[in-house]
């Protein structure tokens, strides 16, 4: 169901579209006991959901301690710093989906529920769809080609340079592994997008210019910095 966000103004939480939310029951919310805090990816709040009539219908199924249901929030575009529209997403058993539905239409809220989710006429479990997997079946000779392309990457990190590195840190209490800084190099020059000679620059962090930022990272100016 399509929910809003409010209160944005108020609070430092960037979001983008297509991007998961994590929502937080505030019971003990000063202003309203139904609140229900809406923060992004990264842990900043954005705002919350708005109190009526989403917040108050949806509280006490976010407050059900059972496993079965779950509420998901995903943002929609943004278009102004005041509120954003989000799609709400009610997961569980399907044997609650009429009931669910039924309470929601006594607050005046509509739901779209797929078909698989309708509430089964007897009391027993279903195979609602079967996904046929089709394998992938690699030749020895292709298998040969990626091992011997992993040996080639790992041949190309310094790991002598890489582990003087790491052992200058504080906080590093034992000498790490040949194995593990192979590993922490490969992971870091994917994700910063040095080569593997230079993996040593993924790890202390340094910035690549050429390289966009992640999925859900923000880029901010704050002190001059």
């Amino acid at each position: 169901l399509r929910v809003k966000v409010v209160g944005c103004q108020y609070y430092n939480g960037v979001v983008h579209a297509r991007e998961m939310a994590t929502i937080i029951r505030e019971p003990h919310n000063r202003y309203d006991s139904n609140a229900i805090r809406v923060d992004n990816m990264a842990g900043h709040q954005v705002g919350h959901i708005k109190a009526n009539p989403f917040a108050r219908a949806l509280a006490p199924l976010a407050d059900d301690p059972s496993p079965a249901i779950r509420l998901e929030v995903t943002f929609m575009q943004p278009h102004n710093m005041y509120d954003v529209d989000a799609i709400m997403t009610i997961s569980g058993l399907p044997q609650y989906a009429g009931a669910i539905r039924q309470y929601l239409l006594s607050y005046g809220i509509s739901s779209s529920l797929s078909p698989q989710l309708q509430a089964p006429k007897k009391e027993t479990s279903r195979v609602v769809k079967v996904i046929q997997a089709t394998p992938i079946h690699f030749s020895q000779k292709s298998l040969d080609a990626m091992f011997d392309q992993v040996k080639a990457e790992l041949n190309i990190i310094d790991v002598k340079q890489i582990g003087a590195y790491i052992e200058k840190k504080p906080g590093i209490k034992t000498k790490p592994l040949t194995h593990q800084l192979q590993g922490l190099a490969w992971l870091t020059a994917r994700e910063s997008g040095f080569p593997l000679a230079d993996a040593v620059k993924g790890i202390d962090g340094t910035d690549n210019p050429n390289l966009p930022l992640p999925p859900l990272w923000e880029k901010r100016s704050e002190k001059g910095r």
